[in-house]
């Protein structure tokens, strides 16, 4: 009997983790820069066929830019 044991428990794995960003800036290699909301700037790719102008937001997942994100106002506290 055959057990497919490894594609059983790889579908136990949570998916990428999905993080919202606005683009920096282009590279011309197809690699975009992104700043993420926590501040962190990160390197990822578009789909191919897809370009994305600065400032526009976007969701990363695994280093692939998948989709545009909304702009969502954002709230400074002050403690």
């Amino acid at each position: 009997m055959k057990t497919r044991l490894w594609t059983n428990l790889a579908g136990l794995l949570p998916d990428p983790l999905l993080i919202k960003g606005n683009i920096l800036i282009s590279h011309g290699d197809g690699s975009y820069a992104v700043a993420t909301a926590d501040g962190a700037t990160i390197l990822a790719r578009a789909l191919p066929g897809q370009t994305w102008a600065p400032a526009a937001g976007v969701f990363v997942q695994s280093g692939r830019i998948v989709d545009s994100a909304p702009d969502l106002p954002g709230i400074t506290q002050y403690v």
